[in-house]
């Protein structure tokens, strides 16, 4: 996980891990240091106690300050070998319900079984082995998996040690590829000039272009006053960009031609492009797709437009702020 924090949602999956753990069943976790950063001693003590192996990643310490910038922002869930869990939630109340009166987050999981599997616990393997130096490997972890269904998928993960980062390049291709229709709803929507320049170029040739991305109730401020700050040249070309109203979504998917859909831990920034480490699954199937679609078309229902005559008429301390919070194009 990213992010594990220690409120009612947390403590449920710290009681159901640490009753595993006591029954027998190894139960290996990963956290990162920053996004987990509420996990006090008490609560590692409960979970060590039980017997669960627990890693944090990326702990500050002065002999890897030049990689703290590097984070694990996957979230993974695998049972057995067998089952994994997908998308872009973490373990918080502000996912399972209201939150200190704040509506639950909207966000996408989905549910795989398969040959697929065992990639995606290979990823989890990965971060694993870079906290303890310790290998996963065997029945336990990679047990023999026949085909659960007829979905191609392709797991795309990224790391700050890639010399191209996969995930970037999975989502461009897919834009660049588009024929007819894009569909993009993420939390924090702050695109390089290089992926601005590809949606702009992919929607003056004809594609239509989707984006969702927070309104008001969102948990960063500040990134979305740097987003709403490129909307001019995008909304300019023909991108439709609706901001979600009813509360916070930290739904991160992609929809080309109702044909392929990524869903997974990816923003669209620099930070998720750049800095972290990422998983998506990339599916190929048409039902999914449209599954997904349903989904994408009941939130544009509870969302805002944002046409270019209204952007233009955004309040005078957005357009006097909006420049001065550009150094989080490059960060987040």
């Amino acid at each position: 996980c990213y992010i594990f924090r220690p409120d009612r949602a947390g403590t449920r999956f710290i009681d159901a891990l640490c009753e595993r753990a006591r029954h027998g069943i190894n139960v290996t976790m990963v956290l990162d240091a920053v996004g987990s950063a509420n996990m006090g001693r008490a609560e590692t003590r409960r979970l060590e106690e039980a017997g669960v192996r627990l890693q944090f990643y990326r702990a500050l310490a002065w002999h890897s300050l030049a990689r703290f910038n590097n984070r694990t922002h996957r979230e993974l869930l695998i049972v057995d070998g067998r089952v994994a869990f997908r998308g872009g939630a973490g373990v918080a109340d502000w996912w399972s319900g209201e939150h200190r009166s704040e509506p639950a987050w909207r966000d996408t999981m989905v549910r795989v079984e398969g040959p697929i599997v065992s990639a995606l616990q290979g990823v989890a393997a990965e971060n694993w082995l870079e906290c303890c130096g310790e290998i996963l490997t065997g029945p336990e972890f990679f047990p023999e998996s026949g085909s659960a269904g007829d979905v191609t998928a392709v797991v795309v993960r990224s790391s700050r040690a890639d010399r191209a980062p996969a995930t970037r390049v999975a989502f461009e291709m897919l834009i660049e590829a588009a024929r007819h229709d894009v569909v993009i709803h993420t939390p924090y929507f702050l695109p390089d000039k290089a992926l601005r320049l590809c949606l702009i170029g992919v929607a003056r040739r004809g594609v239509r272009i989707t984006i969702v991305v927070p309104g008001r109730r969102t948990d960063q401020r500040w990134v979305r006053l740097a987003s709403r700050r490129g909307y001019n040249s995008l909304l300019t070309a023909g991108v439709r960009i609706l901001e979600y109203r009813p509360s916070m979504t930290h739904c991160k998917m992609l929809i080309v031609d109702d044909e392929w859909a990524v869903v997974g831990t990816t923003n669209v920034d620099n930070r998720s492009f750049e800095h972290n480490d990422e998983v998506n699954l990339a599916l190929c199937d048409r039902r999914l797709a449209a599954r997904l679609r349903s989904d994408h078309e009941r939130d544009m229902t509870a969302c805002d437009e944002i046409t270019l005559a209204r952007w233009l008429a955004r309040p005078w301390w957005e357009k006097v702020l909006g420049p001065v919070v550009w150094i989080l194009e490059r960060q987040q």
